[in-house]
């Protein structure tokens, strides 16, 4: 009987129902996690009020124009793929819990894919590609890809792999064109990494002539998009955010030549550069380097994430890993492939050491995540409780009663629920709060603001003294202003 179970227990693992369970636990636990932090007041302008924003003044005939940028938003970052995302807005089905759907729903085809992709690929057996899988799954910068807001980028995992197996089937020809466009559309900057793509194709006959073909297009686009970005203004995150190292492509360049001792120092040892490497590379134990060509997408983002100024790339609590740490998995699940094939009698200690390693960083990984935001502030006293919620779910409830089309909001704090958002007379505080019919403040949630303001208490002075109004107050965290007509 048990060696029943045990055999079952192999065939489950040795087959791609466990990538069905990892996806699908994923997608639910994401989904319910971040739709809670919505509702419970916790999610941000920046981006998920952004985005939502954006797509919302599309479908109000205004273009993709960003009320809290003052500007269209192609002009902030090329990403013409928004055009797709803002459809279901014309439908009347667009609003932030929308977004967090289909960003849950991308990161958890992202982990399906990758085994489908270690295995249409790289003919990888499937014990192994689970196990990679789960280890991509636990790794912090997927959960914070997922919880962290609404972002583009974090459909980039999932289109890469969808790219790489539509390049192995010959005959997807129009299915692969339809993945590259889409992959371009995401952001300027996608050139070079689809560029990188075709290099590492170039190690493998087969597909060597698609690799030369996706380096012609990356390096085309990269080359069209710096000119853009130098016509037109959007900001090129690959010349952009370096302060001290440079402004364009050849001052970076000099600098790096200039002062290679500053560059060290700042990128690793003032900004906690080694942290973030050994972050990335841990979970794996540095296997990946094993076979370092599909290494190779990920080294442009890497040294964006370790010179960039603001906000800080290498901080774990951010998403910008997404798109590195799927390319870290498949050159360490290749180089896995390439250790464990090897005679046994010869790499013994080496396959051991390995293994227990590769858990041991692992369970190191998922430790991590006790202490990263937002994750653990779902169980936290002072975040994501049921009082934040009641809050969240109170002024929706306000928001949607006594608030029109026709009415103008100005907003303190992190609050985007649409019936506020999606208003034609929104705007952040202290912009148009003056002349505003009604005025909105969130106690607890004063940061991502366009001024530095020090406490609640001064805001509700300023505005108390600037005109006529009445004041409701909801809760200890929510007041609301009203223009006394």
């Amino acid at each position: 009987m048990k060696s029943h179970t045990f055999s079952q227990c192999r065939q489950f693992i040795g087959s791609k129902y466990p990538l069905y369970v990892m996806a699908g636990s994923f997608f639910l636990i994401s989904l319910v996690l971040c739709v809670f932090r919505y509702l419970s007041l916790n999610s941000h302008i920046y981006d998920l009020g952004l985005f939502d924003n954006v797509f919302w003044n599309f479908s109000s005939g205004n273009g993709l124009y960003s009320d809290i940028l003052h500007k269209h938003f192609l002009s902030h970052h090329f990403m013409p793929i928004l055009y797709l995302f803002s459809l279901p807005y014309f439908l009347g089905i667009g609003g932030p819990i929308y977004l967090i759907l289909i960003q849950s729903t991308a990161i958890a085809l992202s982990i399906y894919f990758l085994g489908v992709c270690l295995n249409t690929v790289f003919d990888m057996p499937w014990k192994h590609i689970n196990l990679f899988c789960f280890i991509y799954t636990l790794s912090p910068s997927v959960h914070n890809a997922s919880f962290y807001d609404f972002h583009p980028e974090s459909f980039l995992p999932l289109l890469y792999m969808l790219l790489l197996i539509f390049i192995k089937k010959k005959s997807s020809i129009i299915w692969t064109v339809i993945c590259l466009i889409l992959l371009l559309s995401i952001k300027e900057n996608i050139g070079i990494s689809v560029a990188a793509i075709g290099t590492c194709l170039l190690f493998y006959k087969p597909l060597r002539k698609r690799g030369i073909l996706l380096i012609f297009v990356g390096v085309t686009v990269g080359i069209l998009m710096g000119f853009l970005g130098e016509t037109i203004g959007f900001r090129n995150d690959f010349i952009c955010r370096y302060d001290w190292l440079g402004d364009t492509g050849l001052q970076m360049l000099t600098t790096l030549f200039q002062n290679p001792g500053e560059v060290i120092q700042r990128t690793l040892i003032n900004n906690s550069g080694l942290e973030y490497l050994f972050t990335l590379f841990l979970p794996v134990l540095f296997i990946c380097f094993i076979n370092p060509k599909w290494l190779l997408p990920a080294i442009p983002v890497i040294i964006i994430n370790l010179f960039g100024g603001f906000p800080c790339g290498h901080l774990m609590s951010f998403y910008y890993q997404i798109d590195i740490t799927i390319w870290i998995i498949i050159a360490s699940a290749l180089a896995w492939i390439k250790t464990v094939s090897a005679p046994l009698s010869k790499h013994s200690r080496i396959y051991r050491t390995i293994i227990i390693a590769m858990i041991f960083f692992s369970v190191l990984s998922m430790h991590n995540l006790s202490r990263m935001y937002p994750f653990s502030k779902v169980f936290k006293a002072d975040k994501f409780n049921f009082q934040s919620l009641e809050s969240g779910l109170r002024l929706k409830r306000w928001a949607k009663t006594n608030l029109s089309e026709n009415d103008s909001v100005s907003v303190v704090g992190s609050i985007v629920f649409p019936e506020i958002t999606h208003l034609a007379g929104y705007s952040l505080f202290p912009e148009k709060w003056v002349s505003s019919d009604y005025v909105i403040i969130d106690k607890q949630r004063l940061h991502w603001i366009p001024e530095q303001i020090v406490n609640s208490n001064l805001i509700i002075d300023r505005i108390e003294k600037s005109r006529d109004w009445s004041r409701i107050i909801l809760d200890d965290r929510i007041i609301i202003f009203v223009c006394c007509r």
